[in-house]
């Protein structure tokens, strides 16, 4: 994987077809020389948190869904858990009603969906600007108003470059299990690639 500035995650991929395509990515873990990548419950629990966002989110908009199992995925010094889904909408007409379920996702807002935002929003303190927002182009034919391929991605592990002064904007999933010491370093370790672009 090249180094970029910018990470995006996925958040919904729309075909002319009416299929969605969308993805659960969670859990971390730092990549060694190991060809076998353990996952432990907390990770594994993280990863079905955010599956089941997504599919219950979805619950309603779509029809025919489709999850695959759960697989490890390599980006960069780090592995992830993957779940891929589909689905089909029952009308193109929801496409900013999946917008709206999907944003923010549990991985950067948290559960339940509301009540996590209003504490942030209240608590966090600082404006997170485009970090953990959503990007990406609304492809829209303007002769025919259809929706043409759309890819929308949820902004991540980015950076902001004020003068001199380069600020990094990473977090960890937390849930119940988490241990702070070691979710600090999973957060070090998710800085690693935009470090190494700094020299």
């Amino acid at each position: 994987m090249k180094k970029e500035i910018i990470k995006v995650r996925n958040l919904s991929k729309i075909y002319q077809s009416n299929e969605i395509k969308t993805v659960a990515l969670a859990g971390t873990q730092l990549a060694t020389k190991a060809n076998t990548v353990i996952w432990q419950e907390k990770e594994q629990t993280e990863q079905q948190l955010v599956t089941d966002f997504i599919v219950e989110s979805l619950e309603g908009l779509v029809k025919d869904i489709t999850i695959s199992s759960p697989y490890s995925v390599r980006a960069g010094n780090l592995w992830h858990i993957k779940t891929d889904i589909s689905a089909t909408l029952k009308s193109r007409k929801f496409l900013q009603k999946v917008i709206t379920a999907l944003h923010p996702t549990s991985a950067v807002c948290g559960l339940p969906k509301e009540a996590a935002k209003r504490f942030i929003i209240e608590n966090e303190g600082y404006d997170r600007e485009y970090y953990s927002g959503f990007l990406g182009e609304l492809n829209i034919d303007l002769l025919t108003f259809k929706t043409l391929q759309t890819d929308l991605f949820v902004n991540l592990r980015c950076m902001k470059i004020v003068k001199d002064k380069a600020q990094l904007y990473i977090g960890c999933g937390i849930t119940k299990d988490s241990d702070p010491e070691k979710e600090y370093l999973e957060t070090v370790n998710k800085a690693m690639t935009m470090k190494k672009i700094l020299g």
